[in-house]
């Protein structure tokens, strides 16, 4: 029997309906799935070969059980029941990752950044992403750890991207 790889556009909607997904949490999916893109983009153009299909699908469903405790987890788990193996693994370390400095870019760290660079529906630059946070938690050294932690692979991931492309990294 066959597994497709990823489900395309029109199937990621179904998933997103049948689940509830609220309209807010698809809008921020759909703003990370066009960053994704981009970075991908950036990637081809330098001859670098990723799973843009499963990438993208991962992006459009990876916060669809936003709502459950360790979402990314259970989104991943949802995906992979319904046989998307790749998609569910990408979405599985969107919220933590560990970033191999040497190693190939992979479509989880894409997925990992594009997040990171998007609150809601809107692109915003790392330093934004992470500097509210480390004010808000800086009473509490264990969740400033983890932010610290968060933010140190998100710029791994681009120092990645810049390395493999030759250019600046385009969300600043």
């Amino acid at each position: 029997y066959y597994i497709a790889a990823a489900p395309d556009r029109e199937e990621c909607d179904s998933i997103l309906d049948i689940y509830q997904v609220p309209a807010n949490i698809i809008s921020h999916c759909r703003k990370v799935a066009e960053v994704a893109a981009e970075i991908v983009r950036s990637l081809d153009n330098a001859g670098y070969g990723l799973n843009k299909y499963a990438l993208q699908a991962a992006a459009m469903l990876h916060d669809m059980a936003r709502n459950e405790k360790n979402h990314a987890r259970a989104g991943a788990k949802i995906l992979q029941e319904i046989g998307y193996q790749k998609v569910g693994s990408i979405i599985g370390s969107h919220t933590d990752i560990e970033v191999d400095d040497n190693g190939r870019i992979t479509e989880g760290e894409i997925l990992y950044l594009a997040d990171k660079l998007v609150r809601e529906d809107q692109v915003i630059s790392i330093e934004q992403r992470f500097t509210h946070s480390l004010h808000k938690y800086n009473d509490n050294p264990e969740a400033v750890r983890k932010i610290e932690n968060r933010r140190d692979a998100a710029y791994k991931i681009i120092a990645k991207i810049v390395a493999a492309t030759g250019q600046g990294f385009i969300y600043g």
